[in-house]
């Protein structure tokens, strides 16, 4: 009778495990991925790589060391370039070892079209963090910067909101210095 009690809590216990231990997810660390981190050079294909890499595992954490690192790319009419995006994950941590993430602005917003007596612009800035359906994120290390101070446009070019960092429907959020 104790073997019978004993196994069946033995079977109870183990059956409410997680099927995923969070603990041997690996670190993605951006340089790995070929992001120099030095200010200069543009890392936007590096990043996109670390985040694709970093998706594709479902979580764990996505390191930045010690430096800065610059988005030159930008949103244009009929480009393709995507944001840089952590999706569908759980227990995510982005983590920064004194990092800047620096996204170019010095680049001239065209009227693209005109709709009434407002003019509006494709052109904008790649947003360097978005998260997308993450539940368990913890971010923290990690200065954002945009420079739209260096961007120019023609006078009465309509704006809407710009972004460095965004959340969509995401869960148990903690973004700390």
């Amino acid at each position: 009778m104790h073997l019978n009690l004993l196994f069946f809590l033995f079977l109870l216990i183990n059956s409410t495990k997680p099927a995923v231990n969070s603990t041997l997810l690996k670190v993605i660390d951006v340089k790995a991925y070929g992001a120099k981190g030095d200010g200069i050079s543009d890392d936007y294909q590096a990043l996109l790589k670390a985040y694709q890499a970093f998706n594709q595992q479902g979580g764990g954490t996505l390191y930045f060391p010690k430096g800065h690192y610059l988005i030159k790319a930008y949103h244009q009419k009929g480009s393709k370039l995507a944001n840089l995006q952590i999706q569908n994950c759980k227990n995510v941590e982005v983590k920064g070892a004194g990092a800047v993430i620096e996204v170019f602005g010095a680049f001239h917003r065209l009227v693209d079209y005109t709709k009434g007596r407002y003019s509006y612009s494709y052109t904008s800035s790649i947003i360097p963090m978005v998260f997308k359906n993450c539940d368990g994120l913890r971010m923290s290390g990690i200065e954002l910067r945009g420079r739209a101070d260096q961007m120019t446009k023609p006078k009465g070019l309509t704006e809407f909101g710009g972004h460095l960092l965004q959340f969509i429907q995401c869960r148990n959020v903690t973004v700390t210095d």
